[in-house]
C-alpha cells in the first residue's frame, strides 16, 4: 500500500460500512460474520468472496 499515490485509510468495520455503498469482502473467515452483519444491517450491498464459499 505504500506505493499507492493516495493513502488508503485503515478503519474499523463500523467506519467501513459508513464510508461504503458496496462492500466486496475478501477478509479472513474470522471477520466474515461481523462484516456481513454490519453491512447487511446497514442496508449496504455486500458481496462475499467466492473463494471462501
Amino acid at each position: 500500500m505504500a506505493a499507492l499515490q493516495k493513502p488508503v485509510p485503515i478503519v474499523d468495520i463500523g467506519e467501513l460500512v459508513a464510508r461504503s455503498d458496496v462492500i466486496v469482502d475478501s477478509a479472513p473467515t474470522a471477520a466474515f460474520r461481523d462484516i456481513a452483519t454490519a453491512a447487511l444491517g446497514a442496508g449496504k450491498h455486500w458481496s462475499p468472496s467466492a473463494a471462501r464459499l
